[in-house]
């Protein structure tokens, strides 16, 4: 019987072909995330200026709240 010890890469990671593929999606997980981030901060900043409330005619907490959490639902697909 094998113990997880010997099913376990010990060498480096840029030589293991699953290691490299697990890295570069890790990176465009963490990349999708900052950028979700980034627009849930611009979106939640434009919601304040009169522009906007006038252009969607003051829309309120729950429509507010659906355009913030609307974004994301692209991250889902």
């Amino acid at each position: 019987m094998e113990t997880i010890a010997d099913v376990i890469y010990t060498g480096p990671w840029w030589r293991n072909k699953g290691l490299r593929t697990l890295n570069l999606f890790i990176i465009f997980v963490e990349l999708a995330s900052a950028i979700n981030g980034y627009d849930s901060s611009v979106l939640n900043g434009l919601q304040i200026l009169p522009e906007f409330k006038k252009h969607f005619h003051s829309p309120d907490g729950s429509t507010l709240g659906f355009m913030s959490a609307s974004q994301n639902f692209g991250g889902l697909v």
